[in-house]
């Protein structure tokens, strides 16, 4: 898999109420949103940032082993890299 430089080129990251929100200033990617339940927005903060994979899966949430998942992390469709907290 790829990674972006730390940090993610042109990304920012910012807790808004139960979401952690990404946005990354090159097209084509839009603003992220994702669910930021129970002590998952701590772990942000304390950790002052997220990875971020951006991949081709379709619905990430269908991987479901190991198998699954290392196709989309050794493929050449999938980037990753730090993005920081605001």
């Amino acid at each position: 898999m790829p990674i972006a430089a730390p940090p993610f080129p042109g990304a920012t990251a910012r807790l808004h109420g139960q979401d952690v929100i990404v946005s990354i200033s090159a097209p084509p990617f839009p603003a992220f949103t994702s669910g930021a339940e129970n002590n998952i927005g701590a772990d942000i903060r304390r950790q002052g940032g997220l990875l971020l994979l951006i991949t081709h899966a379709i619905d990430p949430s269908e991987i479901r082993t190991p198998k699954q998942m290392r196709g989309v992390l050794t493929g050449d469709r999938t980037v990753g890299g730090w993005v920081r907290l605001q």
